[in-house]
């Protein structure tokens, strides 16, 4: 996701706006989209890698049990936390998403 001015328009409203540490946080909902399986489960929770000034972000997730019919949601709550009040500069890191085949109940996978 690019947040900053180069990723206007297609992040549009939120690349107008700066997140800082006295504001709401920013929430973003995701659709996840897969070829390769109709059903997956998550085999780890999502990681937040920080590239460069890691303390400046906290990113948390809200996420269901899997995806189904090639498809799920992903959401993203962005905030600035109250330490990085005086920063001011970009944030750059990797989200990592981890699925496996969905397994029934009986040891199975399906489709």
């Amino acid at each position: 996701l690019d947040l900053t001015s180069d990723g206007c328009p297609w992040m549009w409203p939120y690349c107008a706006q700066p997140l800082y540490a006295s504001s709401q946080p920013l929430l973003l909902n995701l659709t996840l989209l897969s070829s390769i399986s109709p059903r997956a489960a998550f085999a780890a929770p999502p990681v937040w890698t920080p590239r460069a000034n890691r303390r400046m972000l906290q990113v948390d997730f809200a996420y269901g049990d899997g995806m189904r019919a090639y498809a799920g949601h992903f959401g993203l709550r962005l905030r600035v936390p109250a330490e990085a009040s005086s920063f001011e500069g970009e944030v750059e890191g990797e989200i990592t998403l981890s699925f496996s085949d969905f397994v029934n109940n009986d040891g199975s996978t399906s489709a």
